[in-house]
């Protein structure tokens, strides 16, 4: 009998979860707690075992030949963790996998994150916390601000970076209105959202382990070590905001190459560690698509999202038009409008359709410099990179390792047009376990 396409994707998707079980993929409950789904595999508390070159193709489907070729055309480095394994990295030079450095605003990904678990803890207290909680709920409005927060903004506009009240610009928070402005450094609206951890921390610090004998100023930095850092066996992170020792929305997170490729592993699984869910689906969802589309296709909360068109990035005031790879399926939602945004459909003005088999868009964070961490959920994918350059961003390092990848893929084997075809268009997840 002969396989269609289609017949081939699901024979491999499933010869792979069988893989996975073999290798020891930790079994976990779902979010309404039924036992027994599969999940993806990581490393736990674990340290990361690098998988030996003679098992790479078969462990990670990845093509050791050309990624020592890719090795020999950058300089800088960069690491490749694909099925939970920490299949390839590069270090030039002299630099080792225990060097520490500064990630710049990848760190506002990370905060994100953190936020996200303070949202699924705090429901044990007498005032829970929500994205959709007004920012003035928990803080006190500051009429000095340079750039003040829009009064009625809630902790979702500050997240998607579109809650400055700017009467000039004509900017406010209502559909159609909304202005996406990058605050690089924080001082205009991100670093607001610490003072807001802390009240809601501060309601019962017992409640979050290790806070008991915390002073409420540091509350917002302790918690994201204990519960972020120390969850995800992030031994080599710290937070200190350039020598002052304090924790930034902005910037100021240090870590290894390895422990930058653990949050990016963590968000590509869904917010699940470990067997143990840390971070609410819908969080993880707000964070990969974008929260505003007519402000930003390509932003959701303090993360970058694959995007068509009509998307910023930072350091340019207009909007682009094309996407930045061809090669990487957009970040869309199943169902519009959706969460708090009004958006009708997926933000393309008809030039590009919303519709997609599997929700597997590109996504990662991006600090200065080329600290970035590209996330590729429907191949189980992450691609982490340091001082790899602004240009870089999701895409760059993507670009240069997919023929790795198609090398060794069960469908299109050495076919990278047909691959990317497929891919692109959210029609082809051969490692996506869409959790419930």
């Amino acid at each position: 009998m002969k396989r269609t396409r289609r017949d081939r994707y699901r024979l491999s998707r499933w010869l792979l979860i069988a893989l996975l079980v073999t290798l020891g993929c930790r079994p976990s409950a779902d979010e309404a707690g039924s036992a027994g789904v599969v999940v993806y595999r990581d490393p736990g508390q674990d340290a990361w075992e690098p998988v030996s070159e003679s098992d790479v193709a078969e462990l990670c489907g990845l093509n050791p030949q050309i990624l020592q070729a890719v090795d020999e055309s950058v300089d800088f480095p960069y690491a490749i963790v694909r099925r939970g394994f920490l299949c390839h990295e590069f270090y030039p030079g002299e630099s080792t996998a225990e060097d520490r450095s500064e990630n710049f605003s990848a760190a506002k990904t990370m905060a994100a994150v953190g936020i996200g678990r303070l949202a699924r803890m705090s429901r044990a207290l007498q005032v829970p916390f929500s994205d959709t909680d007004r920012m003035d709920q928990w803080i006190e409005p500051n009429p000095n601000d340079f750039n003040p927060i829009d009064p009625d903004a809630q902790v979702a506009h500050v997240l998607a970076q579109v809650a400055r009240a700017d009467p000039e610009a004509g900017n406010d928070i209502t559909y159609g209105n909304r202005l996406w402005l990058y605050d690089a450094i924080g001082n205009e609206q991100l670093n607001r959202l610490i003072d807001v951890m802390n009240a809601v921390i501060a309601q019962d610090p017992a409640q979050f382990s290790g806070l008991e004998g915390e002073a409420q100023p540091n509350f917002a930095k302790a918690f994201v070590e204990t519960e972020l850092f120390a969850k995800l066996g992030m031994r080599d992170s710290v937070i200190d905001f350039f020598g002052s020792g304090l924790f930034l929305i902005s910037a100021g997170w240090q870590s290894t190459l390895r422990d930058f490729a653990r949050l990016g592993l963590f968000l590509a699984h869904d917010g699940v560690w470990d067997g143990e869910r840390l971070v609410d689906a819908s969080w993880i969802e707000s964070m990969r698509h974008s929260t505003f589309e007519d402000s930003n296709t390509g932003y959701g909360y303090l993360t970058y999202v694959a995007s068509q068109y009509g998307f910023k990035v930072p350091g340019y005031s207009n909007f682009f038009f094309s996407p930045f790879s061809s090669c990487q399926p957009p970040g869309l939602w199943p169902d519009y409008p959706h969460g708090l945004s009004e958006s009708p459909d997926c933000g393309y003005d008809g030039v590009y359709s919303c519709r997609q088999q599997y929700d597997v868009g590109v996504f990662g964070a991006a600090g200065g410099g080329g600290q970035v961490i590209a996330i590729h959920p429907g191949l189980d994918l992450v691609i982490v990179t340091r001082n790899a350059g602004d240009g870089d961003f999701l895409h760059g390092m993507w670009n240069r390792i997919r023929p790795a990848l198609v090398a060794e893929d069960p469908v299109y084997a050495g076919d990278e047009q047909a691959f990317c075809t497929a891919y692109s268009a959210g029609l082809y997840a051969p490692d996506w376990i869409g959790l419930e």
